[in-house]
């Protein structure tokens, strides 16, 4: 990312599990709150656009740098470069209309090494 006021994408549930909760209605974004040179903030904000609660959630992600530290959630396991970071008490409920925001710290370099390609679970 640029010094620029670039920010970086808005993206989509890339799939989801079979549940009652239709999940593919969930929005989630990436939102830079702090960056320096090898290393930024940021949000990992999960929006509930359904009708419906949402109990219990894990949310797999790929990150091409380094994921330091998560706070607001957990992380539950890491093969490469893709991690599944799940609740950790602080958001156990997602209500209609409400989100989720588990932060993040990460180091890495250039444009790719922010959180993408997000799938999210829920119970």
């Amino acid at each position: 990312m640029s010094n620029s006021s670039e920010k970086p994408a808005f993206f989509r549930v890339l799939s989801e599990k079979a549940t009652d909760t239709p999940v593919s209605e969930c929005d989630i974004t990436f939102v830079l709150t702090g960056e320096w040179n090898g290393g930024c903030t940021g949000e990992i904000v999960v929006l509930n656009n359904t009708q419906q609660t949402i109990y219990g959630w894990s949310l797999e992600f790929v990150c091409d740098g380094t994921v330091n530290n998560v706070w607001n959630g957990k992380v539950t396991r890491k093969e490469g470069n893709r991690y599944s970071v799940s609740d950790d008490g602080s958001y156990t409920v997602i209500l209609p209309g409400g989100s989720a925001r588990i932060g993040v710290n990460l180091s890495g370099g250039g444009t790719d090494f922010y959180p993408k390609e997000f799938l999210l679970q829920v119970q």
